[in-house]
């Protein structure tokens, strides 16, 4: 039993001389970093670059496309598989600006650029799968060469392309994109921003 206090003493002083050596070093190193410490200086917020903000004014489109199209007496069913985006280049905001506060208003007026829509066919497997061909001629081929796949496949971004304003993505996009700007620059403007 003497033996095991004896232990009990040691395994006691020993932790008791580890955290007071932990404690001395942490005292230590507290005053050595401050005084090699770096100063910090902190500067108000300011736009330089525009162009990192054309990403925030995108818009993601994924879609799983019918398409059907008569090219040279055959016909083609097929479903493709895309994805984009809608950009708004938004390089000519800093001349905005710069007018802008030239002029002595209370509101901020920028104009959003017309937007570009940029499908391309998804990199997915299957994202483009024929479906059925046949000629519209009683002997000829319903078999596709690449250019006429091609040339419907053109076609098909053009339909989507205008789907895309009918179906009212388009505007969203666009009020998104304005929303996002409006929250960027009202609060280095320091005044309320209006984009149309």
């Amino acid at each position: 039993m003497k033996g095991f206090i004896k232990i009990w003493r040691l395994l006691l002083l020993t932790a008791v001389i580890i955290i007071a050596g932990f404690v001395v070093w942490m005292i230590w190193d507290a005053r050595r970093g401050g005084e090699n410490s770096e100063k910090i200086d902190v500067a108000p917020a300011r736009m330089v670059d525009f162009r990192e903000v054309a990403d925030l004014c995108g818009m993601e489109i994924y879609r799983e496309e019918t398409l059907l199209d008569t090219l040279h007496g055959k016909v083609i069913f097929a479903i493709w598989k895309l994805q984009g985006r809608i950009l708004f280049d938004v390089e000519g905001l800093p001349a905005q600006l710069r007018v802008a506060e030239e002029e002595d208003a209370d509101t901020l007026r920028i104009h959003l650029p017309r937007e570009r829509i940029e499908l391309l066919e998804a990199a997915s497997p299957g994202a483009w799968r024929v479906v059925d061909t046949h000629s519209l001629t009683l002997f000829g081929s319903g078999r596709l060469t690449p250019e006429e796949e091609n040339m419907v496949k053109r076609r098909g971004l053009e339909r989507v392309r205008k789907s895309l304003y009918r179906d009212g993505t388009v505007e969203r996009a666009r009020r998104e994109a304005a929303a996002t700007i409006r929250r960027i620059v009202e609060p280095i403007a320091g005044r309320h921003v209006e984009v149309n």
